[in-house]
C-alpha cells in the first residue's frame, strides 16, 4: 500500500517578505539614532540612567542587542516631529545643560 500526500507547495511568488528583525545591534541602534556606532556606545549608560533609554536584553551582555520595538517606541516619545532626530534632541539638551552653569 501507497500512501500518497498532496503537500501543499509554495511558490515563491507568493512568498511574504521577511520580518524585521526582533533585535537590533549596536550598529542598527546607532543608525536609528542619527549616531556612530562609537557615540552610541559612549552615551549608552547615559541614555539608560538618564534617558530612559531601554537597557540590551538582559541575555545579550556580551553582544549587545536591544529589543527593535522598546528601541522604536523609546525614539517615538523622544522626538515628537520626524524632524528631530534623537542625537539632535540630546546634544540641544546637552548644550542648555553646559550653558547654565
Amino acid at each position: 500500500m501507497t500512501l500518497h500526500l498532496d503537500l501543499p507547495t509554495t511558490d515563491r511568488r507568493d512568498a511574504r517578505p521577511p520580518l524585521p528583525p526582533l533585535f537590533l545591534d549596536a550598529t542598527a541602534v546607532a543608525k536609528l539614532l542619527d549616531m556612530t556606532r562609537p557615540a552610541f556606545l559612549r552615551a549608552r549608560v547615559r541614555l539608560e540612567e538618564q534617558e530612559g533609554f531601554p537597557p540590551p536584553a538582559p541575555q545579550s551582555l556580551r553582544n549587545m542587542k536591544w529589543r527593535r520595538d522598546a528601541v522604536l517606541s523609546w525614539i517615538q516619545l523622544t522626538c515628537p516631529t520626524s524632524a528631530e532626530t534623537p542625537s539632535q534632541i540630546h546634544r540641544g539638551a546637552l548644550r542648555l545643560v553646559q550653558g547654565s552653569r
